[in-house]
């Protein structure tokens, strides 16, 4: 935690109804014993020239004890009061800064301190936060992104349940076309559908509007379709209401030939077992709307007539709703797995080793920020097709 913050805030929390003395002696009590050299140059340089023009003001006075500030006139008790504002105000600006630019880090780990920093000053850094996904949102449409603070924000707003956080997330991921991947990467269909069901569990019409729109990524549009099994599984929705909504948004998909989201609908009605959308089913395959890479007639028809166990599955399998803790979360990603990236070594063959037996090599996973295989990467069964386009769902 920092104590620069924690003593900003003590001093910027005294008690305005007390005389102006009183609180200036406060104010700088607050900053009493605080170590300097802890801080980064700039911070420390930026404070000291603040707290600099406070002992202007109080040098014009002989002031060895508490009292003593009473006999600050009433003009220097301002302009002292104004300079020890100033400088607590900026000190926690200018340290939260600092916490981002840490998240921001290019080092290629998981930035473990300045994730536990932000979480200790949640509430001061959530505008923070919001601001790095807002400009994030602007440079990744110049095609100039950088950094990774924009990543972790992602994770951190859902942990810290920001709503405000939550709406600045749903205006990246309505950007057209791959850009919600350029921000984001893999956490698009790795985390949205749980950041969703955290957030938009009580408003299933921002879901359904999601899923209808043509505008947006068709993995966007796909969590939107999945987050009706969160919503079911956490007990906030019957799962005839969410049947009932897929089912309304596949007859529509199908009126208006939207093939992006139809294979998408017949998935996940499938994996609630709906016996009730068959008939929408069949007429999607029949009409050769449907991907059957993703998904085919015989396996929707086995999942619905086995429907009762397709849906328990569906819902064992189901991730948690929302960001618990973002450094468990991202610890097994392979860009932050310290593991996954040591090249891989040639293990050392006993006399007992069968020959001509490869040995069993580390799971070769780009790092795209998630464990698993990259959606545009070949996928593993062996297809040549992507990941995104064969075994993905």
């Amino acid at each position: 935690m920092s104590d620069l913050i924690c003593r900003s805030q003590e001093a910027l929390a005294v008690d305005l109804s007390l005389p102006k003395w009183q609180r200036l002696e406060s104010m700088l009590t607050a900053f009493s014993g605080l170590q300097l050299s802890d801080l980064d140059y700039d911070i420390r340089d930026k404070f000291e020239e603040g707290i600099a023009r406070v002992n202007h003001v109080l040098s014009r006075y002989e002031l060895e004890a508490s009292d003593d500030y009473r006999s600050l006139s009433e003009a220097d008790l301002d302009e002292a009061l104004a300079a020890v504002t100033d400088a607590a105000t900026r000190a926690i600006d200018d340290e939260l800064s600092r916490i981002v630019l840490d998240l921001d880090a290019k080092s290629g780990k998981l930035p473990v301190a300045a994730i536990e920093e932000a979480r200790q000053h949640r509430e001061l850094i959530i505008p923070h936060l919001v601001d790095v996904i807002r400009e994030a949102y602007a440079r990744v449409q110049r095609d100039c992104l950088e950094g990774n603070a924009h990543f972790l924000a992602f994770f951190l707003l859902s942990e810290f349940h920001s709503e405000e956080g939550f709406q600045m997330i749903l205006d990246a991921m309505s950007l057209p076309g791959e850009w919600p991947f350029g921000l984001f990467g893999d956490a698009v269909t790795e985390t949205f559908a749980r950041i969703l069901a955290q957030f938009a569990g009580d408003c299933p019409e921002l879901l359904d509007d999601m899923i209808a729109n043509r505008n947006l990524n068709e993995y966007v549009r796909w969590d939107a379709a999945q987050t009706y099994i969160y919503l079911v599984r956490d007990e906030r929705m019957q799962r005839d209401e969410a049947v009932q909504r897929l089912r309304k948004q596949l007859r529509h998909a199908l009126d208006q030939s939207d093939v992006e989201i139809i294979t998408p609908l017949v998935s996940e009605l499938a994996g609630f077992g709906a016996h009730e959308a068959l008939e929408e089913i069949r007429e999607s395959f029949e009409t050769g709307l449907v991907d059957t890479f993703m998904v085919d007639f015989g396996t929707a028809k086995e999942m619905i007539a086995d429907s009762e166990s397709t849906f328990r599955r569906s819902i064992e399998y189901c991730p948690p709703t929302g960001i618990k803790d973002t450094i468990a979360e991202l610890r097994i990603w392979a860009s932050y797995d310290e593991e996954a990236k040591k090249p891989y070594r040639e293990p050392h063959r006993s006399p007992q080793s069968v020959p001509g037996l490869a040995p069993v090599m580390a799971s070769s996973v780009a790092a795209t920020g998630s464990g698993r295989v990259g959606r545009n990467e070949p996928c593993p069964c062996g297809s040549g097709k992507k990941f995104k386009k064969c075994c993905m769902h």
